[in-house]
């Protein structure tokens, strides 16, 4: 009885329960067999949304316990005037989540590219590059805003995977139709991600090895912050085995000659940080063979000129040819050491033949999660005393042409003439705190007449006294003196512009900073009064020392001579470290100032003598009557500022390649 009462309490309730859940598991059956092909036609009309571009796509299996999806057959075309521009091919696309990491909100993924196929016609893009474009202010705003905003992105961390790859690039310049066929893609790329909690750290890796036209062999391993606010990257690329007889019309379009036989072989280690990149490239080519042009006598002529380098260059042993490139400076303006170049292309075909192998000499020390973590260690190679101090000589030399400093030169000779008598003034104020307005001033005006003569500085002191006239009233006391501080900082600032292109750091903007700017200015000219008041104290502590001893001592005049030389040396070394240290936007060690500053010091004062002995014997001032006097003044600061820059730009080269580097103080944005 009792089981019969169970039963009736139990059986009927059970057709009901069977119906729903058979039901929802035939929906859900439904559902998985049909979500495949409602997600592969919800991404092909994405990809046809795409402006200007076809998609198809052949299949698409899922597999939600897994959490991966595959995508059959998936090609993406883009087309300019009706033919194709790029297109994009790949046999199997599979990503694969994990599912715990996404149902916190973070999207952890493997992605795995099986035998794509890329297309790319550089001709259109090409074209759109040079056209004209509105905002290109914008345009070199994109970088940083897209960065920003994948790190605004919800946290992810991909992983990306490409096997049996194949890439063609059409109408190269200068290649004439030729392509150029990348095939055999192995690239893995790990840890691309935008948060340090689903990672260790912010940096990326990268390796891909790759066939490069029909024998070249690619290998690239790389090191990168790819959301890094400046380009942070450690790479190393070797490329070997390429046929040189592939890229026959590159060579005759750019060199005028043929080859018909040779490989190349080209190894790069290139590292940047803080917009500034450093590294060397080495080409390498053997059995280098040319033809008989057929272009006329020209073309003949530069044949047989390559033909004979070749042969006087080639390596005795092994006949090849090689030179090593270091380069370092801005990432889009880096500078070249042509000297070294030219003297490891004499080294290996006369002294010691080059090896044909990366040298591992550049690399990240101390990588951590952000790209302000890793540095860059760089062994430079060893060299003689003699061979490193002509290499920045040289290489300060081509900076100083190359940054155009003659016209900077001109432009503060310009300011000088508006700003001397300001400057003056309060350089002049400052050390008659020590010894007396009159005092100072005479002593400051005999050195400039020992500079510029007598007559000059006779016109310099007029203008000092005519900007030194009184005036009435707390409001005209008031103007005068912004308009004395503001003229004063005029030439530094002019000054402070120059040497900020020649260090390659940015100039500040907006009021707060222009207010900042002119007190540091003004700190400064304080500093050279300071300096100036300290040299005048010396030198005639000096003088009376030597007065003093002279009539105890037989102490010789020249000696004394000597002494004044000394200080007045080390003041001037000081008064150039000071400007190198402070002037520019930039953080420098002391350590790396004193060297550029003591040459500038030299140049200086070995000029000063020289260019004194010939305004005195040339007469420059006598051809243009009154305006001598100034032509003269704006002369002699036309010179120093040459020196100046040199030094300046051999400070850089000196702390970039012995020093702890030179980093730029970046400018505080501005508000929103």
């Amino acid at each position: 009885m009792r089981a019969t009462l169970t039963d009736q309490r139990w059986w009927p309730m059970r057709p009901r329960t069977i119906a729903i859940a058979a039901g929802t598991a035939g929906s859900l059956v439904a559902t998985r067999m049909a979500l495949p092909r409602l997600l592969s036609q919800a991404l092909g009309f994405a990809l046809r949304k795409m402006s200007g571009c076809e998609a198809r796509v052949e299949g698409l299996d899922l597999h939600l316990v897994e959490g991966s999806l595959s995508v059959r057959g998936l090609a993406v075309a883009r087309r300019s005037d009706h033919e194709p521009e790029a297109t994009f091919e790949v046999d199997r696309l599979t990503l694969t989540v994990d599912w715990k990491r996404l149902l916190k909100g973070a999207l952890a993924a493997d992605v795995t590219l099986e035998n794509p196929r890329a297309f790319v016609d550089l001709a259109p893009m090409l074209d759109r590059r040079d056209a004209p474009r509105p905002g290109d202010q914008e345009v070199r705003d994109a970088p940083a805003t897209w960065q920003q905003r994948v790190r605004e992105l919800p946290p992810f961390r991909i992983n990306l995977a490409v096997t049996g790859g194949q890439l063609l690039l059409v109408h190269v310049p200068g290649l004439d139709g030729t392509a150029i066929p990348v095939a055999d893609i192995r690239l893995s790329v790990q840890n691309l991600t935008n948060s340090a909690k689903l990672a260790d750290t912010l940096m990326a890796s990268v390796q891909c090895q790759a066939r490069v036209m029909s024998a070249g062999r690619l290998v690239l391993n790389a090191k990168a912050y790819p959301l890094a606010g400046r380009p942070t990257f450690d790479m190393d690329v070797m490329l070997r085995a390429l046929d040189l007889s592939e890229l026959a019309p590159l060579i005759r379009h750019h060199a005028g000659f043929e080859i018909t036989r040779g490989t190349l072989d080209a190894y790069v280690e290139a590292a940047a940080q803080d917009g500034r990149l450093q590294g060397y490239v080495k080409p390498v080519i053997e059995r280098l063979e040319m033809e008989r042009s057929d272009g006329g006598f020209a073309a003949a002529v530069k044949q047989a000129g390559a033909k004979a380098a070749t042969r006087l260059f080639a390596d005795r042993k092994d006949g090849q040819i090689a030179t090593r490139i270091e380069f370092d400076g801005a990432v889009d303006r880096p500078d070249v050491d042509v000297v070294g170049a030219i003297g490891n292309f004499v080294r290996n075909a006369f002294l010691e033949p080059l090896a044909a192998d990366l040298e591992y000499r550049l690399r990240f020390d101390g990588a951590g999660k952000e790209a302000g973590d890793a540095r860059i260690q760089y062994e430079q190679p060893r060299r003689s005393g003699l061979r490193n101090a002509l290499g920045v000589v040289m290489d300060s030399v081509r900076r100083w042409s190359d940054d155009r400093a003659p016209r900077m030169a001109a432009a503060l000779s310009y300011y000088t003439a508006f700003s001397l008598a300001p400057l003056l003034i309060l350089v002049i104020a400052i050390a008659g705190f020590a010894f007396g307005r009159e005092a100072a001033q005479g002593r400051i005006m005999d050195e400039i007449g020992g500079l510029v003569g007598p007559q000059s500085a006779a016109a310099i002191q007029s203008m000092i006294k005519s900007a030194q006239r009184p005036v009435q009233g707390i409001l005209a006391t008031l103007i005068s003196l912004i308009g004395l501080i503001g003229g004063a900082s005029g030439v530094l600032s002019e000054l402070k512009f120059a040497l900020n292109k020649i260090f390659r750091a940015e100039e500040p903007g907006g009021f707060r900073d222009l207010v900042r700017e002119r007190i540091k200015l003004l700190g400064i000219i304080l500093g050279i009064g300071f300096l100036l008041t300290v040299s005048l104290a010396i030198s005639a502590g000096a003088a009376a020392a030597g007065k003093l001893m002279g009539g105890l001592l037989p102490i010789p005049e020249s000696l004394i001579h000597a002494v004044n030389f000394v200080i007045s040396f080390a003041v001037t070394t000081a008064l150039f470290a000071l400007m190198y240290k402070f002037v520019p936007d930039i953080r420098m060690r002391w350590q790396d100032v004193w060297l550029g500053a003591g040459i500038t010091s030299f140049l200086f004062t070995v000029g000063k003598s020289l260019l004194g002995l010939y305004l005195g014997k040339g007469a420059v001032g006598s051809s243009y009557g009154a305006a001598g006097s100034v032509l003269i003044i704006l002369l002699w600061v036309y010179y120093s500022a040459l020196i100046f820059y040199f030094g300046a730009e051999f400070t850089k080269v000196y702390a970039e390649r012995y020093g702890a580097k030179i980093k730029p103080i970046q400018p505080v944005p501005k508000a929103a």
